[in-house]
């Protein structure tokens, strides 16, 4: 998805971790499905 190579989110804020990226597609995926 390409999440893995930036540090930001859709919305402009930087995540803190690769964790945090992976949470936020879990929730933006998980909610257009």
């Amino acid at each position: 998805v390409g999440l893995e190579d930036g540090k930001e989110l859709p919305d402009g804020t930087v995540a803190s971790s690769n964790a945090a990226l992976t949470a936020a597609a879990v929730a933006i995926f998980g909610a257009s499905r």
